[in-house]
This record gives C-alpha cells, sequence and structure tokens, in this order.
C-alpha cells in the first residue's frame, strides 16, 4: 500500500548564514490528515563518506506548543526550515519570526552532506518541547475532523556541500 503522504526536500538557499529547506507535505488519500508539527531535529545531515547522521546542538532548553497540522486530500504544505551551522554565533543569529534559527545548529565541517527528512508518528511519540504523546496527537486530529497519520516516511535525498565560513553576523 501506498503512504498517503509523501514528503518532498529541496534547497531554497544556500548562503554565508546557512540554509533555507522547503519541505512540501503532500496528502495522496482521500481523507484529510493529520501531522504533527515538524521539527527541525528530523532533518538529516550525513556527510557523504560516513553513515551517521550529525548531531543538532542548542543552548537553551524550551517548553513550547506544540500540535500540527490537518491537510486535506490532494493538498500540499510547505513547510521551511533554516539551518545554522554553529560557527555562526547563535547571539548574532536574528532572523526575524523564525527563533529555531537561532536554538539549533549543526556541527558541520567543510564538506559534501547527504540531507534528507524523517518523519515517524507512532504510539511511542512524543514531542520534548510541549510533552505532547500520540494520545494527545489523536484527539488533536479527531478535532479537526482528521484522521492522525502514522507510520514513518523520508524525503528525497540532497546532496548539498558545506564550505568553512568565518565566525560573524548571520544576516
Amino acid at each position: 500500500m501506498q503512504n498517503p503522504i509523501s514528503l518532498d526536500l529541496e534547497l531554497l538557499k544556500q548562503a554565508t548564514w546557512g540554509y533555507l529547506f522547503g519541505l512540501h507535505v503532500s496528502n495522496h488519500s482521500d481523507n484529510s490528515v493529520f501531522v504533527p508539527t515538524l521539527e527541525i531535529t528530523d532533518l538529516k545531515f550525513v556527510p557523504v563518506e560516513i553513515t551517521t547522521p550529525r548531531d543538532w546542538c542548542t543552548h537553551m532548553m524550551v517548553s513550547g506548543e506544540s500540535g500540527g497540522s490537518a491537510i486535506d486530500p490532494g493538498c500540499t504544505k510547505i513547510f521551511q526550515f533554516r539551518v545554522r551551522p554553529c560557527s555562526i554565533d547563535a547571539d548574532l543569529a536574528r532572523i526575524e519570526n523564525d527563533w529555531e534559527y537561532g536554538r539549533w545548529c549543526l556541527n558541520l565541517i567543510q564538506g559534501e552532506y547527504r540531507v534528507w527528512y524523517d518523519l515517524n508518528v507512532d504510539e511511542t511519540y512524543f514531542n520534548p518541547d510541549s510533552h505532547l504523546r500520540f494520545d494527545n496527537l489523536r484527539r488533536m486530529a479527531n478535532d479537526c475532523g482528521a484522521i492522525l497519520w502514522c507510520g514513518t516516511v523520508q524525503s528525497n535525498i540532497l546532496n548539498v556541500y558545506h564550505a568553512e565560513q568565518k565566525v560573524g553576523r548571520a544576516y
């Protein structure tokens, strides 16, 4: 059986401050499906010569609201992620309306990376920021008149070359 959703990742911009990715989440089913709020940490960066993804780093732990989105049949929702290399100082990393950019970074060294997005929702789902669990998502989906999407799906893989940047302002 075909997965009712698909993920299509594209590189929208590469600059000295990092990368801007667009993730297209498409619903191929006959029903509205509910997907949880997508987390930047599910974006995987793997150097081409190894198989272990780079670890995301943060300098602040937060609690926040989370939820998700209902996607109607035949529709696509686009999410954007700005990725900051840790070589860009978080205190200088100010991008309007994107607090996640300053919060998370990746220790990237110069080289080529395979980049993709992994989405997994099952009975063990837990969001560390909001503390939402699987049953919370199911209730939210019902409130939206949607079916909670469950399963695992991976986006297409992009190759991205990272060049070392001098530490400085992100904008």
